[in-house]
C-alpha cells in the first residue's frame, strides 16, 4: 500500500493516507504505547512492536497480543521481521522468538554476557541478519554464523573486535551496510571490507541507514543528516539546520523522490532531495 505509518514515543503509530502529511492521520492505533516497528504480513496482518508490551497484530479490525505469558522470553521488542513464513522477534535478551501458527518458540543465538537483540534483517527470504550489543550473526538454511569485526587485530583487544549496530541493510550489491556508534561498517562475503572509523577516522553515530540509488546512501546520526557515496560523507545540516536534528530513522519514496526522516524531537521531516524540507511536528 502506498500509506505511510509513522510510529512514536508513548503516542502509538499513525497512518497517512497516500503518504500525504499535509493531511490528518487516518489511523492512530495504540495510544499511550511506543511503537518500536510496523511490518505487514502477505494476508494483509499488521504486526506492531512494543517497547512495553510486547506484539500486537490487526488481523482485520481486531488486535491479538502476544506477551511472556505466551511464551515470548522478553516483553520489551527491539525488533521484528517475517523470514520463510515465521514471525521472527527480537527482544531484549539473546533470544529469537519465533511465532508460527499462533505458538511461540525461541532459540538462543548469543551466548556473551548481557547480550541483546538489536535488529532483525530478512535478505530475500533466504539470509537472516541479526545484530546484538556486540556481534553479528548470519542464519541460513538454519545454520548459525557469528561474524566479529577482522579488521581489527585480536593483539589490540578483543573488545574492539565487536560491533554496536544500530541500522544495517543490503544494498543492491549483496553487501551488508551497518550504522554503528562509531561509524559505517561495509560486509562482503561474511568478512569486514570498510569501516570509516579504522580506514578514514571518521567517528559518527549512525542510527539508520537508506539506499537512494546506486552506491548512494542517506545515513541519519545523532547529529544530523549525511550521505555517503565511495568512501565520501556529506554533512547536509550544513545548509540547512532542520538537518542537524537526531535522525533514528530514513524511508526513501522512490515514486515521490522523497526521503521521509523521523527525529528525535524535531517530528518528522520530508527532504525532497532538492535541499527543501518539511517539518510535520
Amino acid at each position: 500500500e502506498l500509506n505511510l505509518w509513522v510510529c512514536t514515543d508513548k503516542s502509538g503509530v499513525f497512518c497517512f493516507q497516500n503518504g500525504q502529511i499535509d493531511k490528518a492521520p487516518i489511523l492512530n492505533y495504540l495510544k499511550n504505547h511506543s511503537i518500536s516497528s510496523v511490518l505487514f504480513d502477505e494476508e494483509g496482518g499488521k504486526w506492531f512492536s512494543t517497547l512495553e508490551n510486547g506484539i500486537f497484530y490487526l488481523p482485520s479490525s481486531s488486535f491479538y497480543t502476544y506477551s511472556v505469558e505466551d511464551g515470548l522470553t522478553n516483553s520489551k521488542i527491539n525488533a521484528i521481521a517475517i523470514f520463510q513464513n515465521n514471525l521472527v522477534i527480537g527482544t531484549h535478551d539473546p533470544f529469537i522468538n519465533y511465532l508460527k501458527d499462533g505458538k511461540v518458540s525461541s532459540v538462543k543465538i548469543s551466548s556473551t554476557i548481557n547480550s541483546t537483540i538489536f535488529n532483525i534483517y530478512n535478505h530475500n527470504n533466504r539470509e537472516l541478519w541479526i545484530s546484538t550489543n556486540d556481534y553479528l550473526y548470519y542464519i541460513k538454511d538454519g545454520h548459525n554464523r557469528q561474524i566479529y569485526n577482522n579488521l581489527v587485530s585480536d593483539t589490540r583487544g578483543s573488545s574492539r573486535r565487536v560491533f554496536s549496530i544500530k541500522d544495517m541493510i543490503v544494498d543492491n550489491k549483496g553487501r551488508l551496510l551497518m550504522g554503528e556508534s562509531k561509524g559505517l561498517t561495509v560486509v562482503d562475503n561474511m568478512k569486514v571490507i570498510y569501516n570509516s572509523f579504522i580506514n578514514q577516522n571518521i567517528e559518527l553515530r549512525i542510527e539508520s541507514i537508506a539506499e537512494i540509488y546506486n552506491n548512494y546512501f542517506f545515513l541519519g546520526t545523532n547529529n544530523g543528516l549525511w550521505s555517503y557515496n565511495n568512501h565520501i560523507f556529506k554533512d547536509f545540516s550544513i545548509k540547512n539546520k532542520l538537518l542537524s536534528s537526531r535522525f533514528t530513522d530514513i524511508l526513501y519514496a522512490s515514486g515521490l523522490q522523497k526521503s521521509f526522516l523521523g527525529t528525535k524531537g524535531s517530528g518528522l521531516l520530508v527532504f525532497d532531495l532538492k535541499d527543501s524540507v518539511v517539518q510535520i511536528t
